[in-house]
């Protein structure tokens, strides 16, 4: 992906980002599946998080099972990384990593 806007942010410049994400996924069993995403993003003029010259990594692993055709239930952790300290840790301190866990029901209709 690469991102060109001209007069961003009502301003007279044009801003670029560009990036690339890949996802593998499995199925272990009939209703248990495994998934790796991986992104990388490149900030270059500050447009997505406004600080220039940011390079970002993020790393996610889920695993789900799916009890029906209408339910799935998910766990995920991932993790964040950036060349520049951009994220704010639980304490409130700028970080330029951030790792979260998230527990996801999924309905489907």
């Amino acid at each position: 992906m690469s991102v060109s806007q001209e007069n961003a942010a009502g301003g007279t410049t044009k801003q670029k980002y560009s990036g690339y994400a890949g996802y593998v996924t499995y199925m272990f069993a009939p209703k248990f599946r495994g998934v790796l995403r991986g992104e990388s993003f490149d900030d270059k003029d500050g447009f997505h998080f406004l600080t220039t010259g940011t390079k970002y990594k993020e790393v996610t692993l889920t695993a789900a099972y799916v009890a029906s055709d209408s339910f799935e239930a998910r766990v995920e952790a991932r993790r964040d990384s950036a060349t520049k300290t951009v994220f704010t840790d639980y304490a409130g301190a700028a970080s330029k990593t951030m790792t979260s866990i998230a527990l996801q029901g999924l309905y489907k209709f």
